[in-house]
């Protein structure tokens, strides 16, 4: 263990045994460069220097919060979040389309409430799903989500043009193409602006109300900025890309062509189309 001595006393002699070796180091601070100050004078200074540092040590944190970068960078993170939020609202205000009965858990009186109350509790794993909704949209509605679509998606519709190469694009609308797990609407809306009809299913609420917002309240191509990427510092490159936005939509939702129809239904597969016949 290396021994640390303290300041006064500048004569420091350390004597250190090791196996035999005799080692004798010897420290004079007498002068220090000091100049004509006396000793006591010359103590004094240095005391008081070494508390300084001490102090300057002490105040990182409160000195580092203060750089005109990081007050910049966390005040554009909660700029970013307020947008984001903004968004949310938005999102939460058609809720009572998806509640069968009259009465939505915003509506719940006081001793439902309270009886409720562990299961509405909101827990981390249920903001995680909040913020890879948010996530998703970049996917399925921005211009940066292209190239994934078009891997993924584009082969679908493909074959959708090639095996009904015979109807033409006018005549599309009589054929209802039917997208489980539809997520966020993208390939059941891409599959009705080619000219097919087509409804999308899903079962969770996250993406039925993100959907919702996006294929209902949006009037115009990029007309919502999102931060997809302020939750969480990992798999960046650099800090400044959790500040990446992206823009959505990159379409119009509402650009369907004429004699097409196109709709989103909501619940489980089975239950909905189990007893159907083959419609799609």
């Amino acid at each position: 263990m290396t021994n640390f001595s303290s300041i006064t006393g500048h004569d420091h002699d350390h004597d250190h045994d090791h196996g035999g070796h005799g080692h004798g180091h010897s420290h004079d601070h007498g002068n220090h460069g000091h100049g004509p100050l006396g000793d006591d004078d010359a103590v004094h200074e240095e005391t008081l220097h070494f508390h300084k540092i001490i102090k300057a040590f002490s105040q990182y944190k409160a000195s580092a919060m203060m750089l005109p970068t990081y007050l910049e960078r966390m005040e554009r993170i909660d700029d970013a979040i307020e947008a984001n939020y903004e968004i949310i609202k938005i999102i939460c205000e058609d809720q009572q389309i998806f509640v069968n009965d009259d009465r939505s858990t915003a509506k719940l009186d006081i001793n439902e409430r309270a009886k409720n109350a562990a299961a509405l509790r909101v827990r981390e794993q249920d903001m995680e799903k909040v913020q890879g909704t948010i996530k998703q949209f970049v996917r399925d509605w921005s211009a940066g989500g292209k190239p994934e679509r078009d891997a993924i998606y584009e082969p679908l519709i493909q074959e959708l043009r090639t095996r009904f190469a015979s109807v033409p694009v006018e005549q599309r609308g009589g054929i209802s193409v039917l997208v489980p797990g539809s997520g966020l609407g993208r390939l059941a809306f891409d599959i009705a602006h080619d000219g097919f009809s087509a409804q999308g299913n899903e079962f969770s609420y996250y993406m039925l109300l993100a959907s919702n917002f996006i294929l209902n309240k949006t009037q115009r191509i990029n007309q919502f900025k999102i931060y997809p990427y302020i939750h969480s510092f990992s798999n960046i490159v650099k800090s400044s890309d959790v500040l990446t936005e992206a823009t959505i939509p990159d379409v119009n939702p509402s650009e369907i062509p004429r004699g097409t129809d196109f709709s989103m239904v909501a619940g489980d597969f089975i239950e909905v189309y189990g007893m159907e016949e083959e419609n799609y």
